[in-house]
């Protein structure tokens, strides 16, 4: 019968993988920065991923500003359109 891990250890165990798991991106990544640049040091390598991660928060939150923006501007030509049809009637 299998040992019943406490909560504890399921956490534990949790952050663990979760640890491997930034450790492999970071680890592709600087792979990937090693093939374009192979004559930068490991802080340079950093310092652009870290340049890369915020151009993508960036791009992400215009990207949910323009979503904004569109649902906006739909709601406005939905109610235009039914003033519209209120003063018609």
């Amino acid at each position: 019968m299998p040992k019943k891990e406490t909560l504890k250890e399921m956490y534990e165990q949790l952050e663990y993988w979760k640890a491997g798991k930034e450790a492999i991106k970071l680890q592709n990544s600087h792979a990937i920065w090693m093939w374009e640049f192979p004559n930068l040091s490991v802080i340079e390598y950093d310092t652009l991923i870290k340049i890369q991660k915020e151009k993508i928060k960036k791009r992400k939150a215009l990207n949910k500003k323009l979503k904004i923006a569109k649902l906006n501007k739909e709601r406005e030509r939905r109610n235009i359109y039914e003033t519209k049809l209120r003063n018609f009637n």
